[in-house]
């Protein structure tokens, strides 16, 4: 099953400056596309700007030099030995003293440098402006718009480039990035899932991704690029803002501020994203979530698994959003991407709004509502259910005779006179979000048909045998028995082994707790407890032998479907859809129609579910979409999101040809459920 999350909240923020506004002071969080785009020298109204992450120590006597946007330059010359930052001269150079200073505070000390150059040397003037960040980025941004600020720099080997070592030049860098946030502490609270994944059923080995639709058509696109994504540390408000021409609205969050709390309410540094723990941004999983897009038209879609489970594992997700943004080796390359939109959620067509897709192999959870009645075959594991009807919904656990008791599982022949399986265990049995059903329980085994026991039973093909369901009590007390007492053919547990043989009448050793049929009435000071067996249940089963001369291709099949429930409601709930294949090809009864035909086992088959009016696929083939077969139909379970609303939705399946093993496609274009 695929659960579809609609974000709460979306937004992107951008540094991008128009004649007269200023982008990183604005707000789009009502507009119905999320664009990221960036541009590099393309705007003359920016501000040249660039940044650096240090990689070593800085020798000394070292030097750097930087050039403003009005041709100034000041060469800086680094001291070990000196602790200076007043902007004080050695031959015509300005000290950064670095004594004391560790590799991870050289941006906040040459930061200082660099904007205390004009206020300790008047015959000094540097039109640029340093920011330093909580991960020891340096980041230099020239005060005058425009490209006389595309200067050159030079720097320590030590100190490199965010972008890279090549990059040498200040450049007017554009760019956005998407904020979303989606309410993982509903969704972890409507499912009911504790803070231990392992126990909670199909949903331990959840995978998530993170949807965005391109919405652009009939425009020029950019392509060979990708987008990465990260976790949000600070709170971000959607805000008013539609205008995503001029820039004009103000609000919060923009690329200043996330928020408008009175702490924690800013970027790192105004239009720079900080990825560190008391930064911005953090990473999503290891290693960052990557989407690439070739054409330019994909979709994206990034893998987010490891922060999702790691979320809903909490008692109260922190979950302050994602942002997705372009990598470094791309925001400072001398390429223009301009734009790839995604729709937002504030699109009236909801098709285009960005999703949350949390996948789960449901499949094997399903638990069949007749489980006798089904093909089942001889050398193949074999699952058999016991339903406790009165309960109703099956929460109700079964009633016991006593606790002593356990229940059991046999399988005799037809005439009861062989005993095939005995004393076979029985299980309680978990739906998909890890509930245990108090009343089901289940038992597994597999016959083998060479068996010396079985095997002169089978007789056309097929062993006919008697299965009975039984409460086992194997220490009543009151049924406790001595050696010498024992009846012969009644089944007895040894409870003490000193001085009796047990094996000489019929048990296969003497150890404690070993159960036997007795053949003699035993001797010596030991005993054991008669069993006590409470019928519950018993039913017919035939078994087939898997070798069957009947042919296994499917000359022309067809799809009935059916639905549980009358009405299919768009309100992020769970259907139960029947789907039976039927071959037209084959010869039936006259009588019967495809609702009373058993559908073919035509083996593993997954469905995807298609918008009739586009035929856009909205849910694609997936292990989560895999198909159970209860022998005697399909069954899946559906999870309808609002998005779904007024649709109309039809359904493809797939499966694999039984000799050719490629994939075949079964599709009836006729059908189609309406979502209300």
């Amino acid at each position: 099953m695929i659960i579809i999350l609609e974000p709460e909240k979306d937004t992107y923020v951008t540094n991008l400056k128009t004649i007269k506004n200023d982008g990183a002071k604005a707000n789009v969080g009502q507009a119905a596309t999320l664009d990221l785009f960036k541009l590099y020298n393309e705007n003359e109204n920016s501000h040249s700007w660039t940044a650096f992450k240090f990689i070593g120590s800085i020798d000394n006597d070292q030097e750097m030099n930087l050039t403003d946007s009005e041709g100034r330059s000041v060469n800086f010359i680094f001291k070990t030995n000196s602790n200076t930052i007043d902007g004080s001269l050695a031959n015509d150079k300005v000290i950064i003293g670095t004594q004391g200073v560790t590799n991870n505070s050289y941006a906040s000390r040459i930061s200082d440098a660099i904007n205390n150059v004009s206020t300790f040397n008047n015959d000094l003037t540097l039109g640029i402006t340093a920011f330093s960040n909580s991960n020891n980025e340096l980041v230099l941004k020239q005060n005058k718009a425009g490209s006389s600020g595309d200067t050159t720099f030079t720097v320590p080997n030590s100190m490199v480039h965010v972008g890279g070592a090549s990059i040498t030049k200040f450049a007017r860098i554009d760019y956005s990035s998407a904020l979303l946030k989606f309410d993982l502490a509903s969704f972890k609270q409507n499912w009911n899932i504790g803070t231990n994944l392992a126990q909670e059923g199909a949903f331990n080995s959840l995978t998530a991704h993170l949807i965005l639709k391109d919405v652009t058509s009939g425009v020029v696109k950019p392509k060979d690029f990708q987008l990465t994504a990260f976790k949000l540390l600070k709170e971000f408000e959607e805000g008013l803002g539609k205008d995503t021409i001029h820039f004009s609205d103000s609000d919060v969050c923009n690329f200043e501020s996330i928020n408008d709390n009175s702490i924690n309410n800013t970027w790192n540094i105004s239009s720079y994203i900080t990825k560190h723990a008391s930064g911005d941004i953090e990473s999503l999983g290891t290693p960052d979530p990557l989407n690439t897009f070739t054409l330019g038209n994909e979709d994206l879609s990034l893998d987010v698994t490891e922060y999702i489970k790691a979320q809903i594992e909490l008692d109260n997700p922190d979950d302050k959003g994602i942002l997705i943004k372009f990598p470094d080796s791309l925001l400072f390359n001398n390429k223009s991407y301009f734009a790839k939109r995604f729709g937002s959620r504030h699109l009236l067509n909801k098709k285009l709004i960005p999703q949350l897709q949390i996948k789960i192999n449901d499949s094997s959870y399903h638990i069949p509502t007749n489980s006798f009645n089904k093909e089942r075959f001889l050398g193949k594991q074999e699952k058999i259910y016991l339903y406790n009807n009165n309960s109703g919904n099956y929460t109700v656990d079964f009633n016991k005779p006593n606790d002593r008791c356990n229940l059991k599982f046999r399988i005799k022949s037809s005439d009861e006179t062989v005993t095939i399986l005995n004393d076979n265990s029985s299980s309680s049995v978990s739906n998909f979000s890890g509930t245990t059903l108090l009343g089901i329980k289940e038992t597994l085994f597999n016959l083998n048909r060479y068996s010396s026991t079985i095997s002169p039973l089978i007789k056309n093909n097929v062993l006919k045998t008697k299965a009975h369901w039984y409460w086992l009590d194997d220490e009543d007390p009151e049924n406790l028995v001595s050696a010498g007492s024992f009846v012969i053919g009644r089944r007895y547990k040894i409870n003490t082994s000193t001085n009796t043989s047990f094996v000489a009448i019929g048990a296969a050793n003497n150890n404690e707790n070993t159960i036997f049929t007795a053949t003699g009435i035993g001797s010596g000071s030991d005993d054991a407890y008669e069993l006590i067996e409470y019928q519950v249940h018993s039913q017919d089963i035939n078994f087939n032998t898997s070798e069957k001369p009947s042919e296994v291709d499917f000359k022309n099949l067809i799809t009935v479907i059916s639905i549980d429930e009358n009405d299919v409601i768009a309100n992020d709930s769970v259907y139960s859809l029947k789907v039976y294949f039927v071959d037209t090809k084959k010869e039936y009864d006259s009588v019967k129609v495809p609702y009373q035909l058993p559908s073919e086992n035509i083996g593993s088959v997954k469905y995807s579910v298609v918008d009739v009016e586009t035929n856009k696929v909205l849910v694609d083939y997936d292990d989560a979409t895999l198909m159970f077969y209860d022998g005697e139909k399909y069954v899946f379970d559906l999870f309808v999101p609002k998005m779904f609303k007024n649709m109309r939705l039809n359904f493809k399946f797939r499966y694999k040809d039984i000799t050719t093993n490629t994939d075949k496609f079964i599709f009836n274009e006729k059908y189609l459920v309406r979502v209300v």
